[in-house]
């Protein structure tokens, strides 16, 4: 996704949050739900499935990274919130990260402020970056997508035209990569079960069906 298609993203979600704030004044923010996935488990295309059908914006790991390095973009979500909630956020993040290796990351602060104020305003799908363990439990439906390591491996081969044993490569060298991040920047363990509300297993079934277990999810949770 290009610098254009990006800032136009980023324009439609704010005009849709001020929407909200204006219809929704009296009634709470709509949750947020987050999905943290083993490579290979078709996570990313449940998430923007889920997302398709609540009518929310799907943020993934590359659209956070491009509204991280374009400066305009980034102000036009970090001002989407009222002044007290971005020294809320701002505290934060200082309280949590200001002695951790995080603080060495600028990149990494910035799309951890975003990712918080997306969750602040609320009625989003967030996919990795660690937003399970940055927003609020009692706001957010945190999914884990897994699967059976020789159905991701056959997953990747499909996806990227691999063969087995690059496929295996690839899968291995991701979810290292992806361990790491956690430990390195956030200090906790992507895999610990009790980070999450609703454990997916995507082998058993198809994109749309775990797409509707997590919409389900979000309602019962939720009440809505």
């Amino acid at each position: 996704m290009n610098g254009r298609n990006i800032e136009e993203l980023v324009s439609r979600q704010v005009r849709q949050w001020q929407e909200q704030k204006k219809a929704q004044e009296g009634r709470e923010r709509l949750p947020c739900v987050v999905f943290s996935r083993e490579f290979g488990t078709n996570g990313g295309l449940i998430a923007r499935e889920v997302a398709k059908v609540l009518g929310f914006q799907c943020y993934d790991k590359e659209i956070l990274d491009e509204i991280s390095k374009s400066a305009n973009v980034t102000r036009a979500i970090l001002e989407s919130v009222d002044e007290r909630a971005r020294d809320r956020i701002t505290e934060w993040i200082a309280e949590q990260f200001g002695s951790s290796p995080l603080s060495g990351s600028e990149f990494v602060r910035l799309t951890t402020r975003l990712i918080m104020t997306i969750g602040y305003n609320g009625g989003a799908v967030i996919v990795g970056r660690g937003a399970q363990f940055l927003l609020d439990p009692s706001f957010t439906l945190r999914v884990r997508a897994f699967a059976p390591f020789e159905v991701r491996v056959s997953n990747v081969m499909k996806m990227y035209g691999l063969s087995e044993e690059e496929a295996t490569d690839r899968v291995k060298q991701i979810d290292k990569e992806r361990r790491l991040f956690y430990i390195r920047f956030l200090a906790r363990d992507w895999e610990d079960i009790h980070a999450y509300d609703l454990l997916l297993n995507t082998a058993s079934y198809s994109i749309e069906g775990c797409a509707l277990i997590t919409v389900e999810a979000y309602r019962k949770k939720f009440g809505l």
